[in-house]
This record gives structure tokens, C-alpha cells and sequence, in this order.
């Protein structure tokens, strides 16, 4: 488990390197009931000056989706309880776009519309990116972009849907 100490050397040193850009932080174990110590020190140090927020829709237990409303059951509470514990900082969403047969199934095109949808109403929230993998065989080279290809037409998806959603005024 990374310290609070080395946290605070990390940013140091990405400042020190570079002190133009924002710092990203990808929270990808996020529980807002029980935070855990290296959360806490990033969220009360500032070391981030953004977060993403992994709220995946498309985790699987046993072959079964678990939670695919997370976003708008638990999104709202998740970026306010971040908001109250590090001020200033801004929030993302990082949605899921991509699939691995034992533990994440492959968006629909619905779901990722609902996904899209419910992160653009969340208020307080600063933004949505998509998470993706895949192992470097799998990257599609020929594009240019890294989802992987049995799952190349997610970004005609992402695209395409992006456009569709308003985001409230």
C-alpha cells in the first residue's frame, strides 16, 4: 500500500516535471461508506486535481450482472461524498467500454447510452472518460486507438451517443 508520504512525493515530483498539466487519479476501488486510508490521504492532500470514478455497469459475479444501474443508484451520492471530502477537485466519470469474458460483459449499445445518460444528470460532475483494456495483441494498431478489436465498433457507439445525450443546462 502506497503512503500518504510517498503520495505527497509523487505530486512533488510530477509538479516538479511538469506543473502545467492537471494530475489524474483513476479511484478505482471506491466505497463511499468505508474509505480506505490511501484514498483518504489522496482525497485530504489534494494530490489529484482530477479523479475518475470507476462505477463499471457491466461487472459480472457467476455469469450475472451485479450492478447495472450503479451509475444512477450510486453515482449522485459517490461524486457528492468526493466533492465534500477534497474541495476544488474535479470528478469524472469513467465508464465502462470494454469486456473480459470472466468478470465484465460487453456494453449494449443501450447500456452505454443509459450509462452516458445517467452520468451527464449527476450533479457536481465534471466530466466522463471510457475505460477500456485489452493485452497489446488485441489493440487495434490499424486505427490507432486501443479498445480492443472484438470490440472496435464500442468507439462508432461512443461517438454516436455522445452526440445524442444533452447535457443539462
Amino acid at each position: 500500500m502506497i503512503t500518504e508520504d510517498q503520495l505527497k512525493q509523487a505530486r512533488a515530483d510530477v509538479l516538479e516535471a511538469d506543473n502545467t498539466r492537471p494530475i489524474h487519479i483513476r479511484l478505482y476501488e471506491w466505497d463511499p461508506e468505508l474509505v480506505p486510508p490511501h484514498i483518504k490521504a489522496v482525497l485530504a492532500n489534494r494530490i489529484a486535481d482530477i479523479l475518475s470514478l470507476n462505477l463499471y455497469s457491466n461487472y459480472l459475479d457467476k455469469g450475472k450482472l451485479q450492478w447495472p444501474e450503479i451509475i444512477r443508484e450510486a453515482g449522485p451520492y459517490c461524486v457528492e461524498t468526493i466533492k465534500k471530502l477534497a474541495p476544488g477537485t474535479k470528478v469524472w466519470l469513467s465508464i465502462a467500454a470494454f469486456e473480459d469474458p470472466t468478470l465484465f460483459q460487453r456494453p449494449a449499445p443501450s447500456s452505454l447510452y443509459r450509462d452516458i445518460k445517467y452520468a451527464f444528470l449527476i450533479p457536481g460532475l465534471d466530466g466522463i472518460s471510457f475505460f477500456c483494456w485489452g493485452s497489446v495483441n488485441q489493440w487495434d494498431e490499424q486505427n490507432n486507438w486501443y479498445l480492443p478489436k472484438t470490440d472496435a465498433d464500442l468507439w462508432n457507439i461512443i461517438r454516436q451517443e455522445i452526440r445524442l445525450v444533452k447535457r443539462p443546462q
